[in-house]
């Protein structure tokens, strides 16, 4: 059973929540309520929150006070269950500021977790933060690697071993020449068999035409010799 927040409002008051799957399609919810349907359910596989450019846009003023790290936090609760988990905010938004907690932290111990699909933002925390993020310690900060010198390789490693996709979204072009030549050198994510890597709106890409570049064409080769799947569209 699914239960998908649209155009109205759902926010129980009660717990003992059925449904498996709980989906935000394109519709802004304070993390606070977001937290609290969370822990009504009793068991959940599949979770998704998503928003798209114009909404985040227009809901520029509450997305200052938008804590990722509530999110993450409310659905450890179901770490030994959720299998799907999408977080998604594609540009243009705010500057969350020094004091948000926009990013996802350690899922490592999300240990049914096969597929995530996440803004790249969101991997690529902001080292002020930790000391200042109210939610920190709820988050769980890169417990096997601590927190310095943290980058988005750090966080993707991190991920459990049951992670079978990854769908980066709101990505630059840069990350062909950065993040996606070191997951193709080696640094296992997971059991990895399907990446997928979306440019933002804004970034001047081939994949626009519907073709890609010799070096994206050089990537998918070599990850298709390790046996991953890679898939860049914009």
């Amino acid at each position: 059973m699914a239960i998908t927040v649209g155009f109205l409002e759902f926010i129980p008051d009660t717990r003992g929540i059925i449904a498996t799957t709980l989906r935000f399609n394109n519709y802004w919810a304070p993390a606070k309520a977001v937290e609290r349907i969370v822990k009504a359910f009793e068991i959940l596989i599949t979770f998704e929150y998503s928003l798209n450019a114009t909404l985040s846009e227009a809901q520029s003023y509450w997305l200052r006070r938008w804590q990722l790290g509530q999110f993450v936090s409310a659905l450890r609760q179901h770490k030994q269950t959720l299998k799907h988990l999408k977080i998604v905010r594609l540009e243009p938004f705010p500057d969350l500021g020094d004091n948000e907690c926009n990013h996802i932290g350690s899922l490592a111990d999300f240990t049914a977790l096969e597929c995530l699909s996440v803004s790249k933002r969101f991997v690529t925390p902001h080292t002020r933060a930790f000391g200042h993020c109210k939610s920190s310690r709820d988050i769980q900060v890169l417990p096997r690697f601590g927190a310095t010198n943290i980058t988005p390789m750090t966080v993707l490693r991190a991920l459990p071993q049951s992670l079978t996709t990854l769908e980066l979204s709101s990505c630059s072009p840069t990350i062909t020449t950065t993040l996606l030549p070191s997951i193709e050198q080696g640094q296992g994510i997971g059991s990895l068999r399907e990446l997928k890597i979306g440019f933002t709106q804004q970034s001047p890409s081939s994949t626009a035409t519907g073709s890609l570049t010799q070096q994206e064409m050089d990537l998918v080769a070599a990850f298709d010799q390790k046996g991953i799947k890679l898939k860049i569209h914009s």
